[in-house]
């Protein structure tokens, strides 16, 4: 029996609801491509503007984007760190 491998992607973000969708219409199709299973993952680093919801939208409709979210800003080695944990 073969084990499938599996990639998973860990995305920091800041305020960055305007990039959400443009990056998710870019990266999708790479991975797609790469014939792996594969996850994202955001680590909402504290955003004040609405990236929190577009990545719970983009969670309703597929299932391996998943979200972590932080109750402040503590940069992104931790949110990347977070993230791989």
């Amino acid at each position: 029996m073969t084990q499938q491998s599996q990639l998973t992607v860990v995305v920091p973000a800041y305020n960055e609801s305007a990039n959400i969708k443009p990056l998710m219409k870019v990266l999708v199709p790479v991975l797609e491509g790469l014939g792996l299973s594969w996850n994202i993952i955001f680590v909402d680093d504290g955003s004040k503007d609405d990236t929190v919801s577009q990545i719970e939208a983009l969670h309703a409709s597929e299932a391996r984007v998943g979200l972590l979210s932080f109750s402040r800003n503590f940069g992104k080695e931790i949110a990347i760190a977070a993230g791989l944990q």
